[in-house]
């Protein structure tokens, strides 16, 4: 659809607040970071740093989205599979032995079982916070028996509270020198707004032009097709995940955040949880 020149003037705001971009529309979102190194999505950047770097939990965790890449993109081999591909990237970023995702890849064309992708929602009781537990597992009931008496003791319970939280594809990217050329007669966001439309993602938020980071939100299912082109147009993808965001994150006192770190870090002590997200309001 044929942009007018007042529409595509606010599509490259530097402050630009518009509609989703729709299927049938060039409308996007476009936003810079208004303090230094802060995301819009610091509420879920907040719940990863700091717990991913237990070496156990997280070999876990990228062994699991190696083997998922394996089944979503069909094949063992990196060099067809993309997604394959940027599961590895990721693992060898964060320290992952070459050898163990040698053998991960090994084991799962030996084996069987398909892990299925699940999501069960948390309720902690006696407070206002709630969770959406992502899980992996060829076997969802065996799971969840096991973290129910962990929960009962943590005055948590399963409830459906999917409604509260929004799922997003976020794609977190660096620009490398082919987005730079572009960059010389026309601003870092601009072209990156340019970009998101052309790749399908519904809004753009360029986190530091001198880190040359930007991220890309778009449809989870679109997930692996965005980042696949962005990466042709010139963005290291660094991470591609479906996030749950809160859409009315709440104020909690510190003993409540406490209790709900401490609920996360058992469910994630069980291997299949892949990550534990909360409605907890991060500044």
């Amino acid at each position: 659809m044929a942009l007018s020149s007042p529409l595509r003037r606010s599509l490259r705001g530097a402050y630009c607040f518009l509609p989703v971009l729709c299927q049938q529309s060039s409308y996007i979102h476009t936003t810079e970071s208004c303090a230094a190194g802060h995301s819009k999505w610091a509420n879920i950047r907040h719940i990863k740093a700091a717990k991913d770097g237990q070496r156990a939990i997280l070999f876990s965790r990228l062994v699991r989205q190696i083997r998922m890449a394996i089944q979503e993109g069909g094949s063992p081999n990196p060099q067809i599979n993309s997604v394959l591909r940027y599961a590895i990237d990721d693992a060898i970023k964060k320290n992952m032995p070459m050898s163990t995702v040698q053998t991960t890849i090994k084991r799962f064309e030996e084996s069987q079982g398909q892990l299925k992708k699940h999501c069960l929602e948390i309720k902690i009781v006696n407070t206002p916070i709630y969770m959406v537990c992502v899980l992996y597992t060829d076997n969802l009931a065996g799971l969840r028996m096991q973290l129910t008496p962990v929960l009962k003791k943590s005055g948590g319970a399963f409830i459906d509270a999917r409604h509260l939280f929004e799922g997003r594809g976020v794609i977190e990217t660096t620009i490398t020198d082919q987005v730079m050329e572009r960059s010389v007669e026309t601003k870092l966001n601009e072209i990156c707004t340019d970009d998101a439309i052309e790749c399908g993602a519904e809004e753009v938020e360029v986190v530091s032009e001198v880190a040359g980071s930007v991220n890309f939100f778009c449809d989870p299912v679109e997930l692996n097709k965005v980042s696949r082109a962005l990466v042709d147009r010139g963005y290291r993808v660094e991470s591609a995940e479906h996030v749950f965001i809160p859409k009315t994150p709440v104020k909690v006192s510190e003993s409540d955040q406490i209790l709900c770190d401490t609920v996360r870090d058992k469910l994630k002590a069980f291997d299949g949880v892949d990550e534990v997200y909360d409605n907890i309001y991060f500044e």
